[in-house]
């Protein structure tokens, strides 16, 4: 086996060793037949795409100029031939090609008849829709590649993709072949079977039923299976969630049964190897090393599990991913090699041991390296996330909220943001009161905040549903862990409000240091009236959150007692342009005309203002970092008042909405 690094073999490649480039082609050949597989479903067509592939990057090899580059720019090109698979199974022929005669064939018949159906099915689709699957599946550019190509933000991409797809899977339903070996693919029953014994940690069971059906180690988790309330991440293997909650004996067994070690999950490419990196799992690295997982790994942004180690700055983890070979100077889809990450974060363990390994840094700007220490003398506790401080910022040492009725519009990762910010922003610490239920454990969150890094920064205590008594006790017991010396953020599910005398209990805490998040399903602006009193109230929009305006936090109907008058002045002024934009966007979403569909100059120009203001409102989350690929930013309140300023004077009227999203306006606003 080859044991060069692979920017070496690549370089050497270019220089015409086809040695070497044969080390690249096992390297990544289960990766491109895993690509060939999600995007084709056929092995062999997977394999045609993959030789295809493999062909034009050894003929266009000498175009990278990176050769660390080389995982994001060869997938790339393996997505770019699995489309011309696609359209070749499609059968691109033009309509008018077709006549109806007498004679004419059942199958040409057929053809035309799906040919019409999928006409009719992408006419239901939106213009933005329409144009995205034409350019990622059609034309086979990049994710990225659109966002430069068209402007558009890479979340708006993603989920607008997502949206045509589904919405073409649910009109062409009936039209779908079914393999011809149905046999070898497990009923829905046994899937159900198979990760309720993984969720009970039933190896036995489980081992029985893979023999039976070996598919199962490779089935992708779904929302038909469980409720997604527990730590179940969606589109894992079994070996992924064995991995993940740490279950050494489960791992051996499903590798045992044949789990693929290698197996990459279905919407980031990640490895089992990277749960167990993310979740600190040092042994359970070691066993996956010794069955044969790949070191060298990458995910859909392109990062490692040395990424992630230097991310978290995790000493035993680096040590032990070093000693095995981790290639310290490989660089994501983004140009950062580990120690960028390392040093972002200011992980100064994981820097010295990458150093000593020989990696070095990338010229990539780390904006956290200079964020100004929030005011912690005031009545404002400023999270950095500018919609929140400007809209409705929260009141230190006293009693605020965050409500929703929706799911999937981000209340968790606020939650988790917030939890982050206080212990790096404001070196406190977080207790988290829950309320635990059959498929909602305090297990489950720990393993979620664990993967999010924030195991340290967050002490859990969880009461029982519809008990009382256990409600009442954990509230006491969280309440003798706060300390007076520190900053406290003190987080707790509505629920515990509705049990006597708890809701008092909890909220004469509120002062000195301690600044109480009350969370739940409530819709803002009209949530019951024992919140009446709360200073600031955090409410969600679905609009925001489908059109890939993160964090999807409702500007109208968010808000907060304790802001000044000249910031009150400014935010009137923006919740006027926000709510009369609300009408707007329905028309032009409406009528073909865009922008002519308006009924003057004037609305005209607010459209655009308040499309910009809501790119201006979204913002990088540092707690996200690892899966955008994309730097958090902490924005002080004073640029975020500035940059708000701003927005509302035109100023930012000609700046791509890109740019407005990522890094946001604040450090445009400097620059001007």
């Amino acid at each position: 086996m080859d044991e060069r690094l692979l920017n070496e073999l690549v370089l050497a490649a270019q220089q015409g060793d086809t040695a070497a480039f044969t080390e690249i082609v096992r390297r990544f050949e289960y990766m491109a037949q895993r690509i060939g597989m999600v995007m084709l479903g056929e092995r062999h067509y997977a394999e045609d795409a993959a030789q295809e592939a493999f062909i034009d990057a050894y003929l266009s090899l000498a175009k990278l100029r990176d050769p660390a580059a080389f995982p994001g720019w060869f997938r790339r090109i393996m997505v770019k031939h699995c489309d011309r698979q696609i359209r070749r199974k499609r059968g691109e022929v033009p309509l008018e090609a077709y006549s109806l005669q007498d004679g004419t064939s059942t199958d040409m018949l057929d053809t035309l008849d799906m040919r019409l159906r999928t006409r009719a099915a992408l006419a239901t689709l939106s213009e933005r829709q329409r144009i995205l699957l034409q350019l990622f599946y059609i034309e086979g550019y990049s994710q990225r590649e659109i966002v430069s190509m068209l402007g558009w933000p890479l979340p708006t991409i993603k989920k607008q993709l997502f949206l045509a797809r589904h919405h073409l899977r649910e009109e062409m339903n009936d039209m779908i072949k079914q393999p011809q070996q149905a046999a070898q693919i497990p009923s829905t029953t046994q899937r159900v079977e198979f990760f309720l014994a993984l969720q009970a940690h039933d190896a036995a069971r489980v081992e029985q039923l893979a023999h039976r059906a070996p598919a199962l180690l490779s089935a992708f988790t779904e929302w038909a299976e469980l409720d997604n309330s527990n730590y179940w991440p969606l589109g894992y293997t079994a070996l992924h969630y064995a991995v993940g909650v740490g279950d050494t004996h489960l791992t051996d067994t499903l590798i045992a049964a044949g789990a693929d070690v290698n197996a990459l999950s279905q919407h980031n490419f990640a490895t089992p190897l990277h749960v167990a990196v993310l979740q600190g799992r040092v042994d359970l690295v070691s066993q996956l090393l010794a069955a044969g997982a790949n070191i060298g790994a990458v995910n859909c942004n392109g990062q490692s599990a040395l990424h992630f180690a230097a991310y978290r700055n995790d000493e035993p983890m680096l040590q032990r991913l070093l000693a095995a070979g981790a290639a310290p100077s490989l660089k994501d889809a983004g140009g950062r090699t580990p120690l960028d990450w390392a040093i972002h974060r200011g992980s100064s363990s994981a820097i010295s041991h990458l150093r000593n390994a020989g990696s070095t840094a990338g010229t990539q700007p780390s904006p956290l390296l200079n964020t100004p220490t929030p005011e912690r003398s005031g009545t404002i506790f400023e999270t950095g996330i500018k919609i929140i401080d400007l809209f409705a910022p929260l009141a230190r040492n006293a009693v605020n909220a965050v409500f929703t009725p929706f799911t999937g519009v981000g209340k968790v990762v606020l939650l988790e943001q917030l939890i982050e910010t206080m212990a790096r922003q404001y070196h406190g610490h977080t207790i988290f009161l829950g309320v635990e239920a059959a498929r909602y454990t305090g297990a489950d969150l720990a393993l979620e905040l664990n993967e999010a890094g924030l195991h340290d920064a967050v002490s859990l205590f969880f009461g029982q549903a519809s008990n009382e008594q256990s409600m009442a006790e954990t509230v006491a017991a969280a309440l003798t862990h706060i300390q007076d010396t520190s900053d406290t953020l003190l987080m707790v599910d509505t629920l515990f409000a509705e049990v006597a005398d708890l809701q008092a209990s909890i909220e004469a805490v509120a002062h000195k240091n301690v600044t109480v998040i009350w969370y739940g399903d409530y819709t803002a602006g009209v949530e019951p009236a024992r919140f009446a009193h709360t200073r600031a109230v955090i409410g969600f929009e679905l609009w925001r959150a489908l059109h890939g305006y993160w964090p999807a936090i409702d500007p109208l109907r968010s808000h907060s007692s304790v802001m000044e008058e000249s910031q009150a002045v400014l935010v009137a002024q923006a919740q006027r342009v926000l709510r009369r934009y609300e009408d707007l966007r329905i028309l032009l979403e409406r009528d073909p005309r865009g922008m002519d569909a308006l009924p003057n100059d004037v609305d005209r120009v607010l459209a655009v203002r308040g499309r910009t203001l809501h790119a201006f409102l979204s913002q990088p989350f540092s707690i996200a970092e690892l899966w955008t690929n994309t730097y958090g930013e902490y924005v002080p309140r004073e640029l975020a008042l500035a940059g708000l300023a701003a927005v509302l004077n035109g100023e930012f009227d000609d700046v791509d909405e890109a740019q407005l999203r990522t890094i946001a306006g604040t450090r445009l606003y400097i620059r001007r």
